[in-house]
């Protein structure tokens, strides 16, 4: 049987437990004791003690259904540890042969995210709860920078990856003082190095779906370097593929994600010093941990860096906010033209705009509005920009006044959504102490007593799920 046969035949083992028929059988037992309370029931006294010895010799029965139980997980525990082996020399091969080799869009393929929105919410809401403009903060391969706008309140916000093209989609998200000033970026050109970076200065790093693929061996030598980072009372975030279950174990069997069960990652983790803060396991294969450095967190900014003083006007009252707003859009378009036109026409031009943006830590955009403006044999190509800019920004311009409403409407929707996946992680994190607090209670009652301990009226059981 394969890995991850084997860990469901587990699971399935370990869901169907007789705690449940022990404790009916209990019940039972009390409303038969309370039938003979009855003065008028003496007689019958001979009776329930019969019907209570029967009850009663059903317990040793259940024991012996659990033993039997307990003795298949022990033998399925060595099958398993057995596969363990393979699937660990199997994962660094993989690691070593594709993963660590891979080019953009191999990786821009097996990195995409699969998540449900719900467990995307409750990931944002991790992230925001870390975050904080006193530190700044790190995030190692950002891809195209899924979550990357949910780190901004980091003061400044550094983005480490493999490939520079990930570096400047990511920055592509943000306006041009952000992306220049506050987003630093720097490219890893040595396995696990992050010498480039400041040390001991990061409050909150962020590794989402990077060491999935990784085997063990490169998470420690990573952890490593991201503990040198990390300011005393700092925590790293990071998704991993818990092997531990057997969906994730599929994962590795189709040669797409390591071998990282959570029991052997979670002593990895406390051998290096860290502290396990947390961990989670979401459907259909997310799993992630927070971890913290020790020591205290603290600083010694009483306010964020100043800038200057702009007037910001309400786009719904001043059409001079949409128009600044549908600008900056349409610079965003033009950019991405711009830069596959030159790329096209003036290979020469954008090789010398990648040296400029190596050169000053320029995004790939700026460096080639500095080559556009410098040469002198690119006057057309300019012209017929300029022509194709205003153009465009009639046609955005009208488009976006239709839908200015819309976003109204929608904007109003999301807000009343994230207040729902607050309150909804809120009765997980409760429901979940309570499973481990009484050992005897099911999901369910776990979660409904965790419902009424909230006191969240506009949620009803199905609409907690984990």
């Amino acid at each position: 049987m394969r890995l991850s046969q084997l860990l469901k035949y587990k699971q399935d083992l370990q869901s169907h437990s007789s705690t449940k028929l022990e404790q009916s059988a209990n019940d039972h037992i009390s409303l038969v004791n309370q039938m003979s309370m009855g003065a008028d029931r003496i007689l019958e006294s001979g009776l329930i003690q019969e019907i209570n010895s029967h009850y009663k010799n059903i317990f040793p029965l259940l024991r012996q259904i659990e033993d039997i139980k307990n003795k298949r997980i022990a033998e399925l525990d060595k099958d398993i540890l057995e596969l363990d082996k393979k699937y660990f020399i199997d994962s660094y091969e993989m690691y070593e042969t594709q993963h660590k080799i891979a080019d953009v869009a191999t990786n821009r393929d097996i990195r995409r995210l699969y998540i449900y929105e719900n467990v995307k919410d409750i990931i944002k809401s991790r992230i925001y709860h870390y975050v904080n403009w006193k530190y700044p903060s790190l995030e190692i391969g950002p891809g195209d920078g899924t979550f990357t706008n949910e780190m901004i309140a980091s003061d400044p916000l550094y983005i480490v990856d493999v490939h520079q093209e990930f570096l400047d989609s990511t920055k592509l998200q943000f306006n041009e003082f952000y992306a220049t000033r506050r987003l630093r970026s720097y490219l890893i050109k040595n396995d696990y190095n992050l010498d480039m970076l400041p040390q001991k200065q990061m409050g909150f790093v962020l590794a989402w779906n990077v060491f999935n693929y990784f085997p063990l061996e490169a998470i420690k030598s990573y952890l490593t370097e991201i503990v040198k980072v990390m300011r005393p009372g700092g925590v790293l975030m990071f998704s991993y593929n818990n092997s531990d279950r057997w969906q994730n174990a599929e994962m590795v069997e189709n040669a797409f994600m390591c071998h990282t069960p959570k029991h052997m990652l979670l002593p990895l983790i406390e051998s290096l010093g860290l502290e396990v803060i947390t961990s989670y396991d979401f459907d259909p294969t997310v799993s992630w941990v927070e971890v913290k450095k020790p020591g205290v967190l603290n600083t010694c900014k009483a306010h964020q860096a100043l800038g200057a003083i702009i007037q910001v006007l309400d786009e719904d009252e001043d059409p001079r906010s949409l128009q600044a707003r549908i600008d900056n859009e349409l610079k965003s378009t033009l950019d991405a033209q711009q830069r596959f036109e030159l790329q096209k026409n003036r290979p020469d031009l954008f090789e010398k705009a990648k040296a400029l943006r190596d050169q000053y830590n320029l995004t790939i955009e700026k460096a080639i509005e500095r080559v556009i403006r410098e040469d002198e044999t690119i006057g057309a190509l300019r012209d017929e920009w300029i022509t194709n800019k205003e153009k465009n920004k009639q046609e955005k311009y009208r488009a976006t006044i239709e839908v200015s409403e819309q976003r109204k409407l929608q904007a109003v929707s999301e807000r009343d959504q994230r207040e729902k996946t607050k309150k909804v992680f809120d009765v997980i994190q409760l429901a979940q102490s309570y499973q481990i607090k009484y050992h005897t209670y099911t999901k369910e009652q776990c979660i409904k007593k965790a419902l009424e301990q909230s006191g969240y009226t506009d949620l009803t059981i199905d609409d907690i799920d984990y």
